[in-house]
């Protein structure tokens, strides 16, 4: 039988699956365009032709799977709550979790039903995400006492288990952590107001946040930091690429830098990779400070390979990273 205590050490994530289905392409084939006064590039290729690819591979994923995969190496108990059809990915999916030593009792696998998909087009490091959402109807399972619930990307109707999940986290006092997906995002705040009341952590980058609070993209962030503060969550986080990240607690706000000699090969995951991080490090009584070093160190590793998990970092990694006079410390904002 599960404690009655929320166990400190263990997490639930729930979201979304997908096989990562990874293409690149050559500036011979495509190439960016960007607005010299903005930082609007869009990627341009050939249409209607037949283009070659440099590699391809295909790797299990999404935000979901990605903070599963990085929390249990990170040396929390994981567990994942995530939906796929009982197909090929369905069943590779749950091998690869079981692999990294996820507890796969919530996976579901339904018959009749496909698993998503996503290609993601390389070019110059960077990528376009192509995405397949098939349809979901979802029913929030019977939880155990997880300290922390990670709740992130899921598809159309993922409002329906709000009233559940809120009634779960009053009763049991497990703290959540939310980094939404497209279709959460695109939702609005007023849907997830009970939910933002019951959120410990919130974590978006920097156009997210904007979009969320229905402000312009060029708010600056310290605004943007008390906007989504307003809405309920007790530690506002927000990610601006290589400008660095933002944090606040309600009374103190602090900027950790990013380092800007780190091999980036693609930044699939990087995000899922700094929130998980930051979440473990919380889950392992870390300050906010240093907490925003792990998720530095763990994205610094992920953007370093092809795919969101092959570059996360184990517990042991992490520490020797920590000790690296390279490693960037989160300072006291004034912005």
């Amino acid at each position: 039988m599960p404690s009655a205590e929320p166990n400190p050490n263990k997490v639930l994530v729930i979201g979304d699956t997908t096989i990562d289905h990874f293409v690149e392409l050559s500036t011979t084939e495509a190439e960016p365009q960007c607005k010299l006064d903005t930082h609007e590039c869009k990627l341009v290729i050939p249409y209607g032709e037949k283009l070659p690819i440099q590699a391809y591979e295909s790797i299990i994923a999404g935000n979901g799977a990605n903070a599963a995969v990085g929390a249990a190496r990170l040396g929390l108990e994981s567990a994942i709550w995530t939906v796929m059809g009982d197909d090929q990915i369905g069943h590779q999916a749950k091998a690869h979790f079981e692999s990294e030593h996820v507890n796969v009792q919530h996976l579901e696998l339904v018959k009749g039903e496909q698993s998503n998909v996503s290609v993601v087009i390389r070019v110059l490091g960077e990528r376009t995400i192509l995405v397949y959402h098939y349809p979901r109807a979802y029913h929030l399972p019977a939880m155990d006492h997880a300290g922390w619930v990670y709740l992130t990307s899921m598809a159309k109707g993922w409002e329906t288990i709000i009233p559940g999940l809120v009634k779960h986290l009053g009763a049991h006092g497990a703290k959540l952590v939310f980094q939404p997906g497209t279709h959460q995002l695109k939702s609005g705040h007023v849907v997830a107001r009970e939910l933002l009341h019951q959120t410990e952590l919130i974590i978006v980058n920097k156009e997210e946040a904007a979009d969320y609070l229905n402000h312009d993209r060029s708010t600056p962030i310290r605004q943007l930091l008390v906007g989504l503060h307003a809405l309920g969550p007790r530690l506002v986080v927000i990610t601006d690429g290589t400008n660095g990240s933002y944090a606040s607690d309600g009374s103190a706000m602090w900027k950790l830098g990013a380092r800007t000699d780190i091999e980036r090969v693609e930044a699939t995951g990087a995000g899922d990779g700094y929130a998980t991080a930051l979440m473990v490090a919380l889950a392992h009584g870390e300050p906010v400070p240093t907490a925003m070093t792990w998720g530095n160190l763990n994205a610094e590793s992920i953007i370093g390979y092809v795919g969101a998990q092959r570059g996360i970092l184990t517990l042991a990694q992490m520490q020797d990273r920590l000790n690296d006079p390279k490693t960037l410390h989160a300072e006291t904002y004034h912005g």
